[in-house]
């Protein structure tokens, strides 16, 4: 399941790279496809925050930026009650997750709420 998540997370970042870059790529993730696999993953492994991650930038790719924040901050809450991890390794996914959503907030204009978000990020 984790090789699975893997290569979609790998998948999933290639795309929002290239709609990024503005390449015609956005399409692969409005098809749905991405979107349900990452949606297994999170019910397969709701406790993996990785999964939970990759659910928020897919849905920041599509536009649905509601159901992003809520995703990051999910994965933010898995991260917070992860115990028996090397601590550098889940201060690292936890910067991640809290850049993703200071910048899916800055795009829905929450600028107070975001630079508040990522200031205490490493708290």
């Amino acid at each position: 399941m984790i090789q699975k998540i893997t290569g979609v997370a790998s998948k999933v970042s290639r795309f929002c790279l290239m709609q990024q870059r503005g390449l015609n790529y956005h399409l692969l993730i409005l098809s749905g496809q991405v979107y349900a696999a990452i949606e297994q993953a999170v019910q397969h492994a709701p406790q993996m925050a990785e999964a939970h991650n990759l659910k928020g930038l897919v849905c920041e790719c599509q536009g649905n930026f509601s159901a992003a924040i809520a995703a990051f901050k999910m994965a933010g809450y898995m991260l917070a009650s992860t115990v028996g991890v090397d601590h550098l390794s889940l201060a690292n996914k936890s910067n991640l997750v809290s850049l993703n959503l200071a910048r899916v907030l800055c795009k829905v204009s929450f600028l107070p709420l975001s630079f508040s978000r990522f200031c205490n990020s490493d708290a």
